[in-house]
């Protein structure tokens, strides 16, 4: 069996080859067909098959030949495989020049910005930073043909559900939709009834999932909403969930604050007295609400919005639970930084574990090679310490990290991958030690931390990581606090500066011949270098930095392929 079958443009067949995929799995023997026909899929994808939905997807952009705007779609969780797909989309797309962009969350957000706006033929995502996208740009998308939610299961933490769902408020067409999970757990329950319309199930049974029913909008009498609405009043409604006859005995408070007349003996009822510090409590977590109907009781069966717009009116609703705003970091959270001095990045992190009494300790770095630096650095003082990165597989990921989850280790030290990737809660410290450059990497972060005085999240502010903060300091609600630099570093600065000034001295009595040599020679290595395309060492390699080694993985392969 091969992929001729399915009449597939030429140029794909081409970058199949090119690719080594010579003929199709069984998953996508069943995906393939019902793809091209435009039907929505629930389709059980448990190992991880991407030309599943890429060669229908690519299929369907390739046959509509030149196009203008975004017209595929795929969202999924990991950062690492928004990279991966990004880059076999390059691959299988070469000959038909298919061009595509990855929005991951520790991309350049303006650079991901403008590829947005400028209509990216396929754009792969992850879904928070999308969604920041679109929100910040009001972009929308009018021609999609095709989104692909990828890894549904594992949208199933950090809200990312919701992400996915407000990034279809952004759709205005009605694409076809392909959903691939390993399992069928409540994010992929959710993701299914919300996207998709009468889908064909692969690997899963009729039963997992609810069938969308079309319903038909009820005719509305704009003239008659109008007047309703002219007569709407705004009444305040205390503890909601009770109803009238206990609210009064349980709070002592009179269903109206103004003077009342009883019916009884025609005399005035004096108002009771107010708690005014319960009252105040009550309404620092107010908000309101539309509420249709307040004096009924809710009706056995669903009313149509005609006849619930008839007693239409404005209630203030004093919610017990209000959450957090979500942009924001908690206020009980503890969050500081450290000024760096140059070069003694790695000597604070050592000096603040080493003062630090608590578990539970997750250090994040911009790259896999400064996260097996640290590892090997703190594995030699015995306080029990593992590394991930992007680089290992996941069966090596989840050995490590559940020597961390089951408290095994305490210190976990994560290279290169967003806090989105890290499956934790209640960390007792997140130690920033290259801060993110993006606000909302850092809010991620923060999420980790569970509630306690012991509960903080620090950054090691270096030159370098200046600006970083200063934008996270202006945008997180509530600014970090500068801490002192541990006296250990403070004296190691001192020994450090003082044996630089004897160094200059004993260089000034230098002759003139001996800095003319040694300026040649330096001379000499630079044109060897050069010459030779040697690469220079910089600080970002030898104390944090933005870029890892990036060598390896599925775009190393990719190039060993073509070159």
């Amino acid at each position: 069996m091969s992929f001729e079958q399915y009449d597939l443009s030429p140029d794909l067949l081409n970058g199949l080859v090119d690719t080594r995929i010579e003929k199709p799995t069984p998953l996508q023997q069943e995906v393939i067909p019902q793809a091209l026909e435009g039907k929505h899929l629930l389709v059980k994808n448990e190992s991880e098959d991407n030309g599943a939905f890429l060669i229908p997807a690519l299929q369907k952009l390739i046959a509509n030949g030149e196009v203008n705007g975004t017209r595929i779609l795929i969202l999924t969780p990991s950062i690492e495989r928004a990279k991966a797909i990004d880059e076999m989309i390059w691959a299988m797309g070469y000959h038909a020049q298919v061009s595509s962009t990855s929005l991951s969350m520790k991309g350049d957000k303006v650079a991901q910005e403008q590829a947005v706006l400028d209509g990216a033929p396929v754009i792969v995502a992850n879904p928070g930073r999308l969604v920041d996208i679109l929100e910040k740009t009001k972009k929308t998308f009018t021609d999609l043909e095709c989104v692909v939610i990828d890894e549904a299961h594992n949208m199933e933490n950090f809200s990312l559900v919701g992400r996915v769902k407000s990034i279809f408020e952004f759709i205005e067409n009605q694409p076809q939709v392909l959903i691939f999970s390993g399992t069928m757990n409540n994010a992929t329950k959710q993701l299914a009834e919300n996207a998709l319309n009468n889908p064909e199930l692969i690997g899963f049974q009729s039963t997992d999932i609810e069938e969308k029913k079309a319903v038909e909008p009820a005719e509305i009498n704009e003239e008659e909403v109008k007047a309703k609405l002219e007569k709407a009043s705004v009444k305040v409604v205390l503890n909601p969930e009770n109803n009238s006859e206990n609210t009064q005995s349980d709070d002592n408070t009179p269903k109206d604050i103004t003077e009342e007349t009883s019916a009884e003996n025609n005399k005035p009822v004096e108002p009771a007295t107010l708690d005014q510090e319960a009252v105040n409590k009550k309404l620092e977590k107010a908000s309101v609400k539309v509420v249709l109907n307040p004096e009924k009781k809710e009706p056995e069966e669903e009313e149509s919005p005609k006849e619930k717009l008839k007693e239409a009116s404005v209630s203030v609703v004093l919610k017990k639970d209000q959450e957090e705003n979500p942009e924001s970091v908690p206020k009980n959270l503890e969050q500081v930084y450290i000024n760096v001095p140059p070069r003694m990045k790695i000597s604070t992190l050592m000096a603040h574990l080493e003062n630090s009494k608590v578990e539970r300790i997750v250090v994040f770095t911009a790259s896999k090679r400064t996260a097996d630096r640290l590892f090997r650095i703190i594995l030699k003082k015995s306080w029990g310490v593992v590394s991930v990165d992007e680089s290992i597989n996941k069966e090596t990921f989840n050995e490590r990290f559940q020597k961390f989850t089951s408290n095994e280790m305490k210190i976990l030290v994560v290279g290169g991958l967003s806090a989105t990737d890290i499956d934790l809660n209640k960390v007792t410290q997140v130690i920033n030690y290259d801060v993110p450059s993006d606000v909302d990497e850092y809010r991620y972060r923060a999420e980790l931390v569970g509630s306690g005085k012991a509960s903080q999240i620090v950054s090691l502010v270096s030159k370098m990581d200046r600006e970083d903060i200063e934008k996270i300091t202006n945008e997180v609600g509530f600014a970090p606090e500068e801490i002192k630099l541990p006296e250990e570093v403070k004296n190691k600065k001192k020994r450090k500066n003082s044996g630089s000034k004897k160094k200059n001295q004993s260089g000034s009595n230098k002759t003139r011949r001996g800095t003319s040599n040694n300026n040649r020679n330096k001379n000499k290595k630079a044109k060897s270098a050069k010459k030779h395309g040697l690469p220079r060492p910089n600080y970002d390699g030898l104390s944090g930095g933005r870029e890892g080694d990036r060598s390896g993985g599925v775009f190393g392969w990719v190039k060993k392929l073509f070159n």
